[in-house]
This record gives structure tokens, C-alpha cells and sequence, in this order.
């Protein structure tokens, strides 16, 4: 089971966000050559970005998945860890987003267009570890009632996507709550243009993609353990 983690980490944790410094890297390119490469189209300089800021989402994730599974089905000192684990790497995601930044785009982008990365990384990662906390709330929760209200609430589950595996009902109290609360501040603030829907969908479809992020990469520790104890 130890040697499961290690692994866990690098597919679900490391490389996610090795691929968000490579698309940064590549915008910070884009960027310090904007002005030599005339045919560079104008969504080249948003597009990479984007990829690297849902990328660093999507490592975030992937580790909320890895440490619930363990609050659920693993030993308490392992969930302690790994929980410790999946806080530190909201903020250090993000952070080390702005630090590739820095290095390259330091003396090429005005002082107030650092500043303003700086802003969005460091508002990334405070959503990130505020979606931390709350998950995290919510699976213990999510715990708690099963533990009272089903005497089996601590066997492995066998389908990935099964209400009936407790961490994935956490998961889904907490996309919809996401939803919910977006769907509140659509219709609250009454600005129903194009723009306005296509960002609501975008929410929804986010929360989606977080959810099924979430549910595989914690039913995959699942398996991967099961698999780790059956070797042994």
C-alpha cells in the first residue's frame, strides 16, 4: 500500500501539473514573441492559459480524489497526510504558475500585467483551497451519516460511479451545491445575455468534469489498493 501512494501522486498529482508549467512555459513564449511573430492568431494568447489554468484544476482535483478515498477507506494517519497533502498543493499549484511567470516574463510584461497574474494565481489558489475545505466537510459529514445510518459503509466499493459508494455521494453533494449556488447568482443578478448563459453552462459543465475527475481518480486508489493487498 505504500508503494501505491507514490504512484498516486505522480499520475494523478505531478503530471497534471507538469503539463500546466508546459502550457504556461508556452504562453510566456507567446507572449515574449508577440511582437516578432506576426502570424501568431489572438487566440494563441489566451488559449494556453486556459489549458494551464484548467490543468492546474484538474491536479487539484484529482488530489481531493486521493485524499477522500482515504478518509473513506484508508487508515486515519494516511488520510491525515495525504488531506495535508491535497491543501499544501492548492496553493502550491497556482503559486508555482505565477513563479514560471515571474522567471520568464519578468522585464518583458509591464509591472501592473505581473500584478495582475500574480492576482489571478493567488485567486486561484484561494478558491482552490476554499473547494478544499468544503469537500473535505463534506465527505466527513458524508462519513458520519453513513457510518450511522449503514452498517457497511466501510466496504470497498465495485462500481465507479455508484451513489452507493459514500465518497461518491460527497462528491455529488458538493458539485451540486457548486451548481446550485451559480444557478442563484445567475437568476439573482438578472443579466441574461449570451455571455451571461454561456458561463452558467460553462459552471455546469465544470462541475461535471470535477465530479467525474473526483470519482475516478479516487475509485482508481480503490483499485489500485485492492490490487497492492492482493499481491502481497
Amino acid at each position: 500500500m505504500k508503494r501505491v501512494i507514490p504512484k498516486l501522486l505522480l499520475y494523478f498529482g505531478l503530471i497534471p501539473w507538469g503539463a500546466a508549467m508546459l502550457f504556461t512555459v508556452i504562453d510566456c513564449i507567446f507572449n515574449i514573441m508577440y511582437l516578432d511573430w506576426l502570424w501568431i492568431p489572438d487566440f494563441c494568447m489566451v488559449i494556453f492559459d486556459l489549458i494551464s489554468y484548467y490543468l492546474l484544476e484538474i491536479a487539484a482535483f484529482s488530489m481531493f480524489g486521493i485524499f477522500s478515498a482515504y478518509v473513506f477507506f484508508g487508515r486515519p494517519h494516511r488520510a491525515v497526510l495525504l488531506t495535508l497533502a491535497g491543501f499544501a498543493a492548492t496553493f502550491l499549484f497556482p503559486l508555482s504558475r505565477y513563479a514560471v511567470r515571474n522567471v520568464m516574463l519578468t522585464g518583458v510584461m509591464y509591472d501592473i500585467a505581473m500584478l495582475d497574474y500574480f492576482y489571478d494565481d493567488w485567486l486561484l489558489a484561494q478558491t482552490l483551497f476554499l473547494n478544499a475545505a468544503l469537500f473535505l466537510l463534506a465527505s466527513l459529514l458524508t462519513k458520519l451519516f453513513f457510518g450511522l445510518i449503514f452498517k457497511n459503509s466501510g466496504e470497498l466499493p465495485t462500481k465507479m460511479l455508484s451513489l452507493k459508494n459514500p465518497q461518491n455521494f460527497a462528491t455529488l453533494i458538493f458539485c451540486a451545491a457548486a451548481v446550485l449556488l451559480a444557478t442563484i447568482l445567475f437568476f439573482a443578478i438578472g443579466e441574461y445575455g449570451w455571455e451571461d448563459i454561456a458561463a452558467l453552462l460553462v459552471e455546469y459543465a465544470v462541475n461535471a468534469v470535477r465530479f467525474f475527475v473526483i470519482a475516478f481518480v479516487s475509485f482508481t486508489v480503490i483499485k489500485w489498493n485492492r490490487k497492492a493487498y492482493q499481491t502481497v
